[in-house]
């Protein structure tokens, strides 16, 4: 049984580049455009021109599919996914779950939210400032 392939997804390769699915041959060799996301508007675009042909059965086993909606604040991303392995390691290891695994999960998604609270505000003082007259943007002549 073939698993199906989300071609509108980002995919993030085993050595953490990202690519898009340009076209998929028949006989199921996808071929995929690398794509990098912007840190500052988190928006995916193409970066430079190399084409790679990944095979259909690779791509499912090695590469993880990603929504293309803009990710969260990569370093909080990579934070997020080691302390997910930490935990797993731990309970693997000792047969339950650390004693504060929950409370740490808890923090951690706190944490997660930090970005769009940060956004959120900048754009209120931008708002409130350009309400009160103090535009500072000014167009040259």
């Amino acid at each position: 049984m073939t698993q199906h392939v989300d071609e509108t997804a980002i995919w993030r390769a085993p050595d953490g580049t990202h690519y898009e699915i340009l076209t998929v041959n028949t006989d199921g060799l996808y071929h995929l455009r690398r794509v990098r996301q912007d840190p500052d508007t988190r928006q995916w675009s193409i970066d430079g021109i190399k084409v790679i042909d990944v095979q259909n059965d690779v791509l499912l086993r090695e590469y993880t599919a990603l929504q293309r909606e803009p990710l969260p604040e990569p370093r909080i991303t990579r934070l997020a996914a080691l302390i997910q392995d930490l935990l797993a390691s731990c309970e693997e290891a000792t047969g339950h779950p650390p004693a504060m695994a929950e409370e740490i999960r808890s923090a951690l998604a706190d944490v997660e939210t930090i970005p769009a609270e940060v956004q959120r505000r900048q754009s209120e003082s931008v708002r409130a400032a350009y309400a009160r007259g103090h535009y500072t943007a000014r167009r040259r002549r």
